[in-house]
């Protein structure tokens, strides 16, 4: 049997680890210091299973931190994987945000009720590194495909 809550947890883990690279390999400021750090942190207690249950309550608090980030007044462009993957409009940030909370909420809501997750195994595993692949390209995927390539909304 697939281990959703296992596939939600690699996911969450693999999305928050690309984005913690990205932005450490593009010259952050102090202020994304912290943030790599975070995303660092919180991505390797989901990657190994380290307190499951603060580690997912704490992703969700994040992931819904960026969704109403996302709506904010300002034109800034969304550099949330760094500088050298592209940029993702308005729109895309907003919709790849509110699946992000979504999942998190998801998993959050899961492990709060489980308390302890159950052993993952490789297929579990390997639909949630799928499943975070799909949250990280498909805005530039679904973009691209449209023939939009506007940098932002």
């Amino acid at each position: 049997m697939i281990d959703v809550i296992g596939i939600l947890r690699v996911g969450l883990g693999v999305v928050l680890l690309v984005a913690a690279t990205g932005k450490a390999i593009s010259r952050p400021s102090s202020l994304d210091i912290l943030l790599i750090a975070a995303e660092f942190a919180i991505a390797i207690a989901l990657l190994l299973g380290l307190l499951p249950v603060v580690s997912a309550v704490v992703t969700a608090g994040m992931t819904i931190g960026y969704l109403a980030y996302s709506f904010r007044g300002t034109k800034t462009q969304c550099r949330c994987f760094g500088a050298h993957l592209p940029i993702t409009s308005r729109s895309g940030q907003q919709w790849r945000n509110a699946a992000l909370s979504a999942l998190a909420s998801t998993y959050a809501w899961a492990m709060l009720a489980a308390g302890q997750p159950p052993r993952s195994d490789a297929l579990s595993v390997g639909f949630g590194v799928l499943l975070g692949a799909a949250v990280v390209t498909f805005p530039w995927l679904s973009e691209w495909s449209l023939g939009n390539n506007r940098v932002s909304d």
